[in-house]
């Protein structure tokens, strides 16, 4: 899901979580999932060609899902 396609899904309310995973190719890279966790649905945030979108810094993921949302009220770290 590009980020066009991911505004208009929270603007719809279809979006109610993001979170944030290791990129399992890009070394050190971060990729955003989107979900609805009320009906169990995720999508990877993409590029405009449709690759998975690999951010470097957390910053530039925070950015991003703060451009989507308009906001981020918090962030947590899993351990495991």
């Amino acid at each position: 899901m590009n980020i066009a396609k991911a505004k208009e899904y929270y603007e719809l309310g279809l979006i109610t979580r993001a979170g944030v995973v290791r990129d399992p190719i890009q070394t050190g890279g971060w990729i955003v999932v989107l979900s609805d966790e009320e009906k169990g649905k995720s999508w990877e945030l993409r590029t405009a060609r449709g690759e998975v979108r690999s951010f470097k810094t957390l910053d530039a993921v925070i950015s991003t899902v703060e451009e989507i949302t308009g906001r981020v009220s918090s962030f947590g770290i899993n351990l495991a």
